[in-house]
């Protein structure tokens, strides 16, 4: 499942419905509150503002498909 939310209800709603893991910019890890379900829900954080670490998000995001995730 691929979405894009376009207001904070659709993430627990998703959440509800499945056992599924969202992609989040970086900063999302750093905000109060938000960030603890971020991490319990295992959030894949994307550093937008370093190219370099495409690669590492990307291979998380694989070895986490490989496991099932």
């Amino acid at each position: 499942v691929v979405a894009n939310h376009t207001s904070w209800l659709d993430i627990p709603v998703l959440s509800a419905a499945a056992p599924i893991s969202f992609v989040a910019k970086k900063e999302v890890g750093t905000w109060p509150f938000v960030s603890s379900l971020a991490r319990l829900q295992r959030t894949v954080f994307v550093d937008r503002t370093r190219r370099t670490s495409v690669g590492d998000t990307a291979g998380e995001m694989l070895d986490r498909l490989k496991d099932g995730d």
